[in-house]
């Protein structure tokens, strides 16, 4: 049962407020930003703390003798689990399950109380905001002594087209087993397997769907003991690399069309909420990405059931350093003595999950190129195929840092962490690179890749993995395949601006098996990488501590479609043609740089500025035509990567891109409308109604009659009053949030903002809002 009802959280460093409520909680959210804290850019400026969970739960004397389990989904980090006042166990990485078998330690008949301790005060410990506290759902089994084995029960797809599968699993006794597999609530096969302790039985079922992107279709296995029931959802599929035809799911190729995800919620903070992490990945699925690489530790059991039921693809990740600091203080101390049970937690949550189709065992590891650390590689490739022999496995290795590493100029060592955490900016190893690269534009690092030296630091390493994982090195993709015939290659992290000649390279050559931009959606820390603010319209240099996100996202924090997404669904041939516009003020304002952002334009032309506007368009076809109000402006054609830009004085009505093949004729084509002469307040929410134990993603946008949303009209939008919800957060896509999506008054930003409310009970939620523009009342049904 769900364990996260009636916890208490304080501090233990220093003096503090008690919380009380429900898990999972960020304690660190609702600290102070400031310049002072260690945690700096990476962290967002929050304040690092040690805190005590603690809670009280009565077990039934009739439960006597029988077995219990707690299941954390994750505690951020150094946790220390004690039992009325029995210390039980400790965990130190802040991103993988705990499973806590306490029977013997629990009391029954009377209370039992719960302490976990967390330790998050020795900043800086990673090079984005990790969150401090209990961040995952927490669960409580009460077993009876012959049970089925936490973890112990797998399915594994033998052959997909034969319906043949495996299924694998333990009891703590011997007993009386059925097996069952069903589609819905419909009995496909049920078989008697007798006294069992170990269950290893072979079935075939030759009318069972395959589980595909299109088609993620999932059944579900129950064991029935005398006591206990297990059940688990799986699906029918296989993963092979073939040197001919690339990567294969079913026997067919997939061409993994990426981004790169990391584990926060955005305005939320860094508690894993199911629904948000449910709506996520719908959003990565809509916005035309079929697959996500988990940056850079495993992601959440909520984001996976989601992937499987609408077959998005996973790269399931392990960790962002090994043995060499990043930070001061972050994994690397215990990262060598922790991998091997680390790696097994890691496929334990992920071995029945169809949509995890590979694992990553670390991210931009500079100890890749050199001895102990190629030798470490192998045996963590051993390890998890030894715990898992059907994935294959990468890591996402920056080649260029791999080139460097053993320079004066290596990007990560720990003698620059420990620079870092004494306060010494310019020795700051991983921000001092990101800065670099926003001033000498994303090229940098792509032709660092060319080096020679690049290819001796990383052969070696490549060659102890399934797949060679590239970040930012798509430059040495041709030159590598066919220097080295049997290697596939997979851009584990890339720029947006490379999506079109990533997907060439693709077509050319099936072992180059797909591509994770960085990012998908914005995320917290890290800030600034990917933030193409206009210096006029937001100033960054007052309070950088306000900065809270990377702005890198192809969604933003809220959720929405940026240009560059629109022009990577071009790239992947996912549609014809897109445009967007770059209003005059935008295009000669001083921005903030950025490697990770090739455009800061809006897919909208609903401003009323005069000027000269920039306006691109994203095409695949030989030449771009655009038109004014049906006449012919100019005509261009259009770059290798697919964009072409134009520069159009006083935009005033409808602007109408077409694409033009080498025939002349136009095969697509997009209109922006021009705004009408109204402005209001509008609110709307994602959903018809709020899912029970969901939440309520609620925009306030400043529009037109027609509904155009304006980006020159921003105003201050305020919550006057709110019925049957709670208030999580309010905020918009703006990189610099004062407040840290806390209040009830918050600007708009290009005429959005976003709440997040929680329902209080089933019935009618409503909300009034106010503006300069007017007021608006909206309400939604909650089930």
């Amino acid at each position: 049962m769900l364990f996260n009802a009636d916890w208490t959280c304080r501090r233990l460093d220093k003096a503090g407020k008690t919380w009380k409520g429900n898990l999972p909680y960020d304690a660190m959210f609702e600290e102070g930003r400031s310049l002072d804290n260690p945690s700096g850019k990476n962290g967002a400026y929050f304040e690092g703390g040690d805190y005590l969970f603690e809670k009280d739960f009565p077990l039934e004397e009739k439960d006597q003798g029988k077995e219990v389990y707690l299941l954390f989904g994750s505690v951020y980090k150094d946790s220390v689990f004690r039992l009325s006042g029995i210390e039980v166990q400790r965990h130190s990485y802040g991103y993988t399950p705990i499973l806590l078998k306490i029977g013997k330690e629990v009391r029954f008949g009377e209370n039992n109380h719960l302490e976990v301790e967390v330790h998050n005060s020795d900043q800086p410990n990673s090079r984005w905001y990790t969150g401090t506290g209990i961040l995952q759902d927490v669960h409580l089994f009460i077993k009876d002594r012959t049970h089925f084995l936490p973890f112990s029960t797998r399915i594994t797809t033998l052959d997909e087209k034969e319906g043949r599968i495996r299924i694998e699993s333990l009891l703590s006794e011997e007993d009386e087993v059925q097996l069952e597999i069903l589609d819905e609530d419909k009995i496909l096969l049920s078989k008697n397997l007798g006294k069992r302790k170990e269950i290893d039985e072979e079935i075939l079922l030759p009318d069972l769907q395959p589980w595909s992107p299109d088609s993620p279709k999932l059944y579900t296995l129950r064991l029935c003991g005398t006591k206990d029931v297990e059940e688990k959802f799986f699906g029918l599929r296989t993963i092979k690399l073939d040197k001919e035809k690339g990567l294969l799911l079913n026997g067919k190729r997939v061409l993994l069309l990426g981004c790169c995800l990391h584990l926060d919620e955005g305005l939320l903070g860094g508690a894993i909420d199911d629904y948000a992490e449910r709506r996520k990945a719908r959003l990565i699925k809509k916005a035309g990405y079929n697959a996500v690489r988990a940056a850079h530790n495993p992601i959440s059991k909520a984001f996976l059931e989601e992937a499987d039921r609408i077959g998005l693809l996973v790269l399931d990740e392990y960790v962002d350093c090994w043995y060499t600091h990043k930070t001061a203080y972050d994994y690397a101390s215990h990262m060598l003595e922790n991998y091997p049970e680390d790696l097994k937690a890691m496929v334990d949550k992920d071995y029945n999950h169809p949509s995890v189709i590979l694992y990553s065992i670390g991210n931009e590891v500079g100890e890749t190129s050199e001895k102990k650390g190629i030798e470490l590689a192998g045996k963590m490739v051993q390890r998890l195929h030894e715990l898992d022999t059907t994935r294959p496995i990468t890591c996402g290795i920056n080649v260029f840092f791999n080139g460097i590493a053993h320079t004066p100029f290596t990007q990560y060592s720990d003698k620059k962490a420990k620079k870092e955490s004494e306060g010494k900016k310019s020795a700051n190893s991983s921000a001092f690179f990101n800065n670099l690269a926003d001033l000498l534009g994303a090229d940098f690092m792509k032709t660092g890749a060319m080096l020679p030296i690049v290819d001796k630091a990383t052969k070696d390493a490549f060659g102890k993995l399934d797949i060679a994982g590239y970040n930012y090195g798509i430059k040495r993709y041709r030159h590598d395949l066919a220097k080295y015939p049997e290697r596939f290659l997979l851009g584990t992290e890339t720029f947006a601006s490379d999506a079109r000649y990533f997907y060439r390279q693709a077509m050319e050559n099936n072992r180059v098996l797909g591509d994770f931009v960085w990012a998908g959606m914005d995320y917290l820390g890290e800030v600034g990488i990917g933030a193409k603010i206009d210096m006029d319209k937001i100033d960054t240099t007052t309070h950088p501590e306000h900065f809270l996100t990377a702005g890198a996202g192809r969604l933003d924090i809220l959720g929405e479609t940026t240009s560059e997404m629109l022009y990577t669904r071009v790239a992947f041939e996912l549609d014809k043609i897109h445009m967007a516009v770059i209003p005059p003020k935008e295009g000669k304002a001083k921005h903030t740089p950025s490697a990770w952002r090739f455009s800061h334009a809006h897919p909208s032309i609903a401003f009323h500025e005069k000027g000269t506007s920039i306006v691109e368009v994203y095409c695949l076809e030989k030449e771009v035509a655009l038109y004014q109000d049906g006449k012919l402006l100019a005509r261009k054609k259009t770059k290798e990567n697919g964009r072409a830009k134009f520069k159009v004085k006083d935009i005033h009505k409808d602007l109408t891109a077409k694409g033009i093949d080498g025939n002349g004729k136009v095969t697509c084509e997009e209109t922006l409308l021009a705004p009408g002469k109204e402005t209001r307040l509008k609110a709307y929410a994602e959903e018809k109604e709020v899912e029970k134990d969901g939440l309520l993603y609620l925009h306030f946008d400043i529009v037109d009659e027609k509904g155009l949303r304006w980006l020159d009209k921003d105003v201050e939008v305020t919550i006057l009053d709110i019925q049957n919800a709670s208030l999580l957060a309010f905020g918009n896509s703006c990189p610099v949030q004062p407040l840290a999506y806390r209040g009830r008054m918050v600007e708009t930003y290009y005429g959005t903002n976003m709440a997040i409310l929680r329902p209080l009970a089933s019935g009618t939620i409503t909300i009034q809002a106010k503006c300069p523009y007017g007021e608006v009342l909206f309400s939604i049904k909650a089930k």
